[in-house]
């Protein structure tokens, strides 16, 4: 007989119920560990991380995202300080950046010069 079949047996309920307390304690507890361990087959990532984290840390994190994101605070702050400036709004526009590519020729004119100065100069084949 199998335990699920032994939980679904009328005869063994009616002898678990007129057991002592510390044997019902007992057969609960074997329940509660069949069904994790059935739990961990099924889920082994559920398993994983729950053994990672304790339920206690997991209800603080909870608890922690209810009450919302807290203030920022500063080591560097000094206290009784004045509140920064707002920043001055205005329409987002940005004049673009077009970056002084003269450099860049110039670099490109002296690799040039250096070809041709070199075994790549035709006009000695003349």
């Amino acid at each position: 007989m199998t335990i699920e079949e032994a939980l679904h047996s009328p005869d063994l309920l009616q002898g678990l119920m007129a057991a002592p307390t510390s044997v019902k304690r007992l057969v609960f507890w074997a329940i509660w560990e069949i069904d994790k361990q059935r739990a961990a087959r099924l889920h082994p990532t559920v398993t994983a991380m729950r053994s990672a984290v304790d339920d206690r840390l997991m209800a603080e994190i909870v608890a922690d995202s209810r009450r919302g994101v807290s203030e920022p605070a500063s080591m560097t702050a000094t206290p009784g300080a004045p509140p920064p400036p707002e920043p001055q709004r205005g329409t987002g526009w940005v004049e673009p950046y077009i970056p002084d590519r003269t450099n860049d020729f110039e670099l490109m004119d002296r690799l040039v010069e250096g070809m041709v100065g070199g075994p790549n100069d035709t006009s000695r084949l003349k």
